[in-house]
């Protein structure tokens, strides 16, 4: 059982096959060069259709990925081969890191990211990579978030935020984090003030499609915290009209799920169990595994 067939024409290496194979081809073999540039190269356009910070990229990959759908399909796929690649070069372990924080975010791949980010931060700090170290720590920060450990995910993120003042969309991407946390458990005025500025800047750089991750979390806190049902009413319908419009599947199903808790606790159950509906079909389509457990 030295190799695995995983799925139809798909094979893996037992792991010790693997190391030794690794060793015979040395650190600076060009045809592993060849292979990390794949990879890299792939990655990147499959990750700008789960996170479209480049919504106009048209990046020639083999095999073609040309939606959603064959993206999230690809990294499923070749998952376990990115982690063992970004981890086991260092070279490589700060662009993978910036590149797979979302789609591991959203596939709920939580070891895979502890596992990648936290090698990243280190390479990053030792290279004295500022804008890596913020990132690899704003990964960090959703970790901690999504396990419910949420002093050490403030702690992260305000070190990312710190870190990426000045930095354009990252520095927007980081204060959506810490704006969502402190949505959910922490400062409201802070939370709104963070998600705000965070969904302005992001219009200002024309990324409308980042912006709505703010607007999206905005409207959590309004129904969740603050009771202003309307506002939050607001912010929710225009987030799902332009995930529509986009065709982009995690967007349609936070937001879904938004309206879905909004109309329910407004007395709108048909409305509710409606939306509720449209949310699970999204997350499914998405791959989005943290929602559809909610």
């Amino acid at each position: 059982h030295l190799v695995e067939e995983t799925i139809s024409r798909r094979y893996r290496l037992h792991d010790l096959l693997a190391t030794y194979a690794a060793e015979l081809a040395g650190p600076t073999d060009d045809a592993r060069t060849r292979l990390f540039d794949y990879y890299l190269h792939t990655a990147k356009a499959a990750a700008n259709f789960i996170f479209p910070r480049d919504p106009h990229s048209q990046v020639v990959t083999s095999p073609p990925i040309r939606s959603y759908e064959a993206a999230v399909r690809w990294l499923d796929i070749e998952r376990a081969n990115l982690i063992r690649v970004a981890c086991d070069h260092s070279g490589h372990t700060t662009d993978f890191s910036a590149v797979l924080i979302w789609y591991l975010d959203i596939g709920c791949h939580l070891d895979d990211g502890q596992r990648l980010h936290t090698q990243a931060l280190a390479a990053a700090r030792h290279h004295g990579d500022v804008a890596a170290q913020g990132i690899a720590l704003r990964a960090l920060g959703l970790i901690h978030f999504r396990r419910d450990r949420f002093a050490e995910a403030e702690q992260n993120l305000v070190a990312a935020l710190a870190l990426h003042e000045a930095s354009g969309i990252s520095y927007a991407e980081t204060m959506t984090c810490l704006g969502a946390l402190y949505g959910f458990a922490g400062p409201v005025e802070a939370a709104i003030r963070h998600l705000r500025k965070s969904a302005d800047l992001l219009k200002k750089l024309d990324r409308p499609l980042l912006a709505q991750w703010a607007l999206m979390h905005l409207g959590l806190l309004l129904h969740r915290r603050c009771g202003r049902h309307e506002m939050a009413l607001a912010c929710l319908r225009e987030v799902f009209s332009m995930a529509e419009e986009h065709n982009y599947p995690p967007a349609q199903a936070h937001a879904a799920y938004g309206l879905a808790g909004l109309h329910r606790d407004t007395g709108r159950c048909a409305d509710a169990l409606d939306y509720a509906g449209l949310a699970l079909s999204f997350a499914d389509k998405a791959g989005f595994t943290f929602l559809k457990g909610l």
